[in-house]
C-alpha cells in the first residue's frame, strides 16, 4: 500500500509543518535512534493521511533526523500481519532500484505495528489513468516508457522475489508523474520461492491463471504486467470482455483477447505481439523473464516513430519502389521440399513500380466512396477494418477493380517474387536469409490478426518494400499452375518473358504470395507459392498495386 492515494483509500490532505524544520531538542541531541524506539519520543505530530484495506497511513515528524516520514500501521495486529510487514522491510533491504519503493524499518510503539517509509507526494497509476483517459495519443510514448521501467524494476526484483499483486493501484507516481513510478506493496511477495506453492494472493483482474490454483513465479508477474500494459496502451480497454470483472482461470483460457492495436493504431506489431505473449494462458509461452520484455520494448522503440498513422499511411499508399527491367531468378533450388517452386528459372521482366505497402482499408474506402463499390464485410471490424490495416476479405475481382481505378494493376507472380528478393538470385525472406523473428513480420499467429501496414520496418527488403512477408497474403495476376516453373524448361537458361495471368471463371485458382498473420514461417518465404479460388474473400488475403512505366510498351 502506498502512503498516498489508492482506489480504496479515503485521502485527506496532509497538514504541512509550519515554518522551517527546527533542530532536535537539546536533550535529544546526544541520544541514538534506538534510545527513542518504541517510546514515541522520536516520532511525534502524527497526522492521518489515508486508510486502506489492512492499514492506516500517517505522516509523522522524526525528531532525531528532523524530517517528515510516513508510517503505515496495521489495522488489525496479528502474527500474519506482522510477518507481512517484516517481509516488506526485508525485501526493501534486499532490493535497490529507482522504481522500487524503499521501506526503511519496522515501527513498534504506542500506535501499533507497521513500517517506516518516506513521505511521497503524488498518487497511484490507477488514478493517473482515470485522469488521463482522453490523452492516450498525447501520452502514448510516456506509457510505453512506463511499462519498460516497470519491467526493468521487475527484472531486478525477480532475482529475489515474486510480487504476486502487481496492479495500477500498487504503482505510485511521485508527484503524479508517469516518469517517476514506484512499485509498492511487496508485502505479499515471498523471498523463499519454495513458499509460493499453495499460497494464494493477488487481485483477480490482474492475477495470472495459475495463481487461482495457488502457484506463482516470475512469469505470474509478467502476466499481470501484460494486463496493465494492455489497459495502459489502449486507453483503459480490458483484454477480456468489459463485462468480465473478476476473470477466472477458465475465462483467461477460453475467452479471445482482441489485438491491442485494434483499440490504438499507435501500437506497433512488435508491441502487439509482446503484450499478447505476456498474456498467454500457459506460463511457458510467456516471455521467459522481465529482462526479455525490456529488450523487446527497446527494440520496438527504435522503430515506433516510423509506425504509420492513418494520414501517413493513406498519403503513402501508392508510394513505390522501382523493379528495373532485366533478368531475374525465381523459384527454389533442388533441395526445396516444395515441388511447385522448382526448378529455379531465369525470367526477363520489363520492369514496373511496386507499391511499398499493401492497400489499406482507408485506401479501399476512398475507392468505394468514389465508385459506389460495396465495402467488404470486415471493413467495420475493430481489428481487420482499422484504417491503417491492410484491406482484407476482397476477392480477386475486387482487387482487380481497385488497381484499375488507381491506374495500376496486380503484379504477376514473377514480378512479385523478383521484387520480394530485391533482385537477388536466392533470398529466403525479404530481409535476407536469417530466420523469421517476431520483430520482422506479423506471422505464425504471433498477433492473431492484422497489424498496421509498415509496422515491421525491420522486415523491409533492399527495395524498401514492407509487409512482403506476413500480415496478409497478396493476390497476383496469374492463374495458379502447379507445374508452371517446369513449363519453362525449353526456354531455360535463355531469358523468357514473364508468365501472365489467364482469364477464366471466378472460381479459377489465382496465385497468392507472401504469407499472412497465421502463416507458418516457411510459407512467408519469397519463393513460396500459394493459391485460392478467385472468388475467395478471406480475412487473410489482401493485395498490393504495381504501376507500369509510362514509357513501357505493351507486350
Amino acid at each position: 500500500m502506498s502512503p498516498l492515494d489508492k482506489s480504496d483509500i479515503n485521502v485527506t490532505a496532509p497538514r504541512e509543518t509550519a515554518g522551517a524544520v527546527t533542530a532536535p531538542d537539546a536533550q535529544l541531541a546526544n541520544l541514538m535512534p534506538e534510545d527513542m524506539a518504541g517510546t514515541d519520543r522520536r516520532y511525534v505530530d502524527w497526522r492521518f493521511i489515508g486508510t486502506g484495506g489492512s492499514a492506516d497511513v500517517y505522516r509523522v515528524f522524526d525528531r532525531f533526523l528532523s524530517i517528515d516520514l510516513a508510517i503505515k500501521i496495521l489495522k488489525r495486529d496479528s502474527p500474519a500481519g506482522r510477518d507481512t510487514i517484516r517481509n516488506e522491510v526485508l525485501i526493501s533491504r534486499a532490493l535497490r532500484h529507482l522504481s522500487i519503493c524503499p521501506v526503511h524499518d519496522i515501527y513498534s510503539g504506542d500506535h501499533g505495528f507497521g513500517v517506516i517509509m518516506d513521505v511521497l507526494e503524488g498518487y497511484d497509476l490507477k488514478v493517473w489513468a482515470k485522469v488521463n483517459n482522453t490523452t492516450l495519443h498525447a501520452t502514448f510514448e510516456d506509457r510505453v516508457a512506463l511499462v519498460e521501467k516497470l519491467a526493468n524494476a521487475l527484472a531486478i526484483a525477480h532475482s529475489r522475489i515474486v510480487h504476486r499483486d502487481l496492479k495500477p493501484a500498487n504503482i505510485f507516481l511521485v508527484n503524479g508523474s508517469i516518469e517517476q513510478p514506484l512499485i509498492m506493496d511487496f508485502g505479499l511477495s515471498l523471498l523463499d520461492q519454495s513458499e509460493i506453492q499453495g499460497s494464494r494472493a493477488g487481485t483477480p483482474r490482474y492475477m495470472a491463471p495459475e495463481q487461482h490454483g495457488g502457484v506463482a513465479d516470475a512469469r505470474s508477474d509478467i502476466f499481470a504486467l501484460g494486463v496493465m500494459a494492455y489497459e495502459l496502451l489502449t486507453g483503459g480497454r480490458r483484454p477480456l470482455s468489459e463485462t468480465v470483472r473478476r476473470p477466472t482461470a477458465e475465462e483467461w483460457q477460453t475467452l479471445a483477447i482482441a489485438t491491442p492495436s485494434a483499440h490504438c493504431a499507435l501500437i506497433s506489431g512488435p508491441i502487439d505481439r509482446l503484450i499478447l505473449q505476456m498474456l498467454q494462458y500457459d506460463p511457458a509461452k510467456r516471455p521467459s523473464s522481465a529482462a526479455e520484455i525490456v529488450r523487446a520494448l527497446r527494440a520496438a522503440s527504435q522503430t515506433r516513430a516510423e509506425a504509420p498513422t492513418a494520414a501517413s499511411a493513406q498519403k503513402s499508399a501508392h508510394a513505390t519502389a522501382t523493379l528495373a527491367p532485366g533478368k531475374y531468378v525465381i523459384g527454389s533450388p533442388p533441395t526445396s521440399q516444395y515441388a511447385a517452386e522448382k526448378p529455379m528459372r531465369r525470367v526477363q521482366l520489363t520492369g514496373c513500380r511496386v507499391a511499398l505497402r499493401p492497400v489499406t482499408n482507408a485506401d479501399y474506402l476512398a475507392f468505394c466512396r468514389e465508385t459506389g463499390a460495396t465495402p467488404p464485410p470486415l471493413i467495420e471490424d475493430p481489428v481487420f477494418g482499422a484504417a491503417t490495416h491492410p484491406i482484407v476479405s476482397v476477392d480477386w475481382a475486387m482487387a482487380s477493380a481497385y488497381v484499375e481505378w488507381a491506374g495500376g494493376r496486380l503484379p504477376t507472380e514473377a514480378e512479385w517474387e523478383a521484387a520480394a528478393k530485391a533482385g537477388a538470385t536466392m533470398q529466403v525472406y525479404p530481409w535476407g536469409d536469417s530466420d523469421l523473428k517476431p520483430e520482422s513480420a506479423n506471422a505464425d499467429n504471433s498477433v492473431d490478426g492484422t497489424t498496421p501496414v509498415g509496422a515491421y520496418p525491420l522486415g523491409a527488403n533492399g527495395l524498401g518494400l514492407e509487409d512482403m512477408a506476413g500480415n496478409v497474403w497478396e493476390w497476383c495476376a496469374d492463374a495458379f499452375d502447379e507445374r508452371a516453373y517446369r513449363s519453362f524448361r525449353d526456354a531455360f537458361p535463355d531469358p523468357i518473358t514473364k508468365p501472365s495471368g489467364s482469364a477464366g471463371l471466378t472460381t479459377i485458382e489465382r496465385v497468392l504470395r507472401g504469407g499472412a498473420f497465421d502463416a507458418l514461417p516457411a510459407m512467408c518465404r519469397t519463393a513460396f507459392r500459394h493459391r485460392a479460388p478467385a472468388n475467395a474473400t478471406r480475412k487473410t488475403i489482401g493485395f498490393r498495386i504495381v504501376f507500369d512505366f509510362e514509357e513501357r510498351t505493351p507486350t
